[in-house]
Formats: C-alpha cells, structure tokens, sequence
C-alpha cells in the first residue's frame, strides 16, 4: 500500500511541478484557435535582443517551438523584440506550455488608448526591422553574441510557491526538476543545502542554468509541517493549538503550512485536519 501511495504522489507532484515551473495554467493549443493564450511569465530583455537571441536566452529545444507575437496579435518573425511581445512557447505536439509577457528597457509599453496608436508602433519596429537584421551577422565581429546576451540581458530569476499535500523526498524533487534546469538545488530554512531527507516546509528550490546562473526559486510549504520536519507530527498539532488560543504567532510560511484544508483561514479545522493526516500517516505506515 505504501509503494502504491509513493507512486501515485510521485506522478501526481511530477505533472503539477512540471506545469507549474512551465508555464502555470496554460492553454492548450491556444495559438492555433486564433486567441493568445494567458501570460505565464514576464521577462525583461535589452534593446537589442532580437528573436533569434531570444531562443537562446530560453535554451529553447529542438523539440520546442518559439513563436513571438506583437501586441496587435500578428507574428514578429524576426527582428528586434519590442514591449508588449508575447513569446509563446509550444511543445512538438502543439500544446502551448508558456506565454512570455517581454518588456525591452527603456521601452514603454504599448499604447492602450486605441488600436491606431498600437499599429503605428508596430509598424515602425516591422520597417525599421530589415536594417537591424541585415547588420546584426556583423555583429560577431565586434563583440560576440553570446557574451552580448550573457552580460547585457541576463535571464532574471523567477520566484514561485508550491504547495505540498504530502512532502516527497529530496533525491525525487531534483529528479523531477532535472529537465528543466541543470542543476537543482534544495535549500534549508537555516541556509544550508539539503542532500537527503523530505522536502520540509521553508525550503526552497533554486534552478540553475547551464551556465550556474539561478533563473527560479521555489519556495516550498508542506501542508501540516509545522516542525520542518516534512511530515505532520504531535508536536505541530501542540503549536497549532497554541497558535488557535493566542499563546503564539507563527511566521508566514508556518501559517501556510497551518491552512492545512487550505479554506484561507487557520482554525480548529485545520487541527482537526492534521490531526487525521497523521492517523492516515499513521495507518500506512510511514
């Protein structure tokens, strides 16, 4: 029963993780119905960054499909990004798993008070395009392009939460992330890394890039795990009680933990909740 239990949360975490740190709800095959789907992320980008430096900077895939949008809904096949792109990233089966929300530096985002300003903007980055592509082989010569995008646009980090029902160990956790960053690391409340053990309530995990620069960190809350220890226990069930009747506060990501039905409010349901999560723990012998 218990290898039944792992299996099913380890599938379970490995498809919320994955649509989480992709793209979060995104909408599949929006593209191809003619609507863009929801923005997922926002990244901010230099005045020179181009769609071809673009893929570069999102380690897109051979397998993955990067198509960016102008504000107005059409295609910007090339050519310098402006504010208000959306670069919309597919897998090879069509499905849209992240819609990218660019801002350039410097650029102010699109005009909003009608269409007509929206469309004369475009067109000035369409016909000033040409001349920016035809120049930009060149540019190698000069300063390469990777060390343009690595020193003038880095990748900013992304902060996520995540949500545990029930904590998973480290070892799958890094397992689990390892397609999509190089490297992943687990650290503990205390600042040191985790190796081993249950993902407890306060870590975070940090993703690295080939190049070991940090594009997300993750902050991690265990439903029930008062203790950070990974798992509910008597002594949580001890401090949300001492919590309830005002003997103590708990800091915020505690007070997550302790939402242990997750209704938005920590009350004696939620002990009475945790108080069964550690029968049910109880019961299948972990």
């Amino acid at each position: 029963m218990r290898q039944n239990s792992a299996k099913k949360l380890f599938f379970s975490v490995l498809f919320f993780l994955l649509i989480f740190l992709c793209c979060l709800p995104a909408v599949s095959r929006a593209v191809q119905s003619g609507s863009l789907p929801e923005v997922t992320d926002t990244f901010v980008v230099s005045a020179d960054t181009t769609v071809a430096k673009l893929g570069k900077m999102l380690n897109i895939s051979k397998s993955l499909k990067l198509t960016v949008y102008k504000a107005d809904g059409s295609i910007r096949p090339s050519g310098p990004l402006a504010t208000g792109d959306r670069a919309v990233i597919q897998n090879p089966s069509g499905d849209v798993i992240g819609c990218i929300l660019i801002t350039v530096e410097g650029q102010s985002s699109p005009s909003s008070a009608g269409s007509s300003a929206v469309s004369s903007e475009v067109s000035s980055e369409v016909s000033s395009a040409p001349a920016s592509e035809s120049s930009e082989p060149e540019a190698p010569s000069s300063q390469p392009e990777s060390s343009e995008t690595t020193s003038s646009a880095p990748q900013p980090e992304i902060q996520q939460e995540f949500v545990l029902e029930n904590s998973i160990p480290v070892s799958s956790a890094v397992q689990l992330l390892s397609g999509i960053a190089s490297r992943v690391t687990v650290i503990a409340p205390d600042g040191s890394a985790r190796k081993d053990g249950l993902i407890c309530t306060g870590d975070q995990l940090v993703l690295q890039d080939e190049n070991g620069n940090v594009f997300r960190t993750i902050n991690v809350t265990v439903l029930g795990d008062l203790t950070r220890c990974g798992r509910p226990t008597e002594s949580a069930c001890s401090i949300l009680y001492d919590y309830l009747i005002g003997n103590t506060s708990l800091p915020a990501d505690l007070s997550a933990a302790a939402d242990v039905n997750r209704d938005q409010r920590i009350d004696t349901a939620d002990l009475l909740r945790l108080k069964q999560k550690i029968l049910e723990n109880s019961s299948s012998g972990e």
